[in-house]
């Protein structure tokens, strides 16, 4: 009845019905059900985190996952991931997933989604600040000094090549220093 009541969009009946003295001496199973509309209740009138605290309760103080409680754990899941408290929510789908063993809900698949990583942002992304590097690798063409319309990029050179040209550098800089020392021969023979 509770549930029709809110299903109609009146609230306030709705509410006494779950937390009338009929709701209060029913069995623990029916109690929880009760919770699980109150909660939606709650979520209507914009009062979400009433909505969780609404299923808060023993069976959810246990570290033990029971399958008779699995759509109060999907019901809170849902409460937390609509007040904002996705890592929490994450958890009790995680509970809920392994608590319904029948495949009554799609505990798992949610838990699933709030487990995604997503980089697609990463491919949209637009160089506004020139020494930012572009997520498109169009800086590194333009720091090598190259037009956008060159179809090829050089090669670069091999390793031999490089040390072929340090090894002239060295023998560079020996000559450097025979001339040094000749100079200062041609010092002495001044004197």
């Amino acid at each position: 009845m509770a549930d029709c009541e809110r299903a109609l969009g009146r609230l306030d009946r709705a509410l006494d019905i779950v937390t009338g003295p009929d709701a209060r001496a029913a069995d623990p199973q029916t109690r929880i059900e009760l919770r699980i509309v109150e909660s939606g209740i709650r979520r209507d009138q914009g009062l979400l985190d009433a909505a969780v605290v609404a299923l808060q309760g023993p069976e959810l103080a246990g570290g033990r996952i029971r399958p008779e409680y699995g759509r109060l754990y999907y019901a809170y899941a849902d409460a937390l991931l609509e007040a904002g408290r996705e890592e929490e929510a994450r958890d009790w789908f995680g509970r809920a997933a392994s608590a319904d063993v029948d495949d009554e809900t799609d505990a798992a698949e949610r838990y699933e989604e709030l487990d995604d990583f997503s980089f697609d942002d990463l491919e949209d992304e637009v160089d506004e600040d020139e020494d930012e590097p572009l997520a498109d690798g169009s800086d590194l063409v333009a720091d090598q000094g190259l037009d956008e319309d060159d179809d090829e990029l050089e090669p670069l050179a091999d390793s031999s090549d490089v040390l072929a040209d340090q090894a002239l550098d060295d023998e560079n800089d020996d000559d450097d220093t025979d001339l040094v020392a000749d100079q200062g021969l041609d010092d002495e023979d001044d004197d």
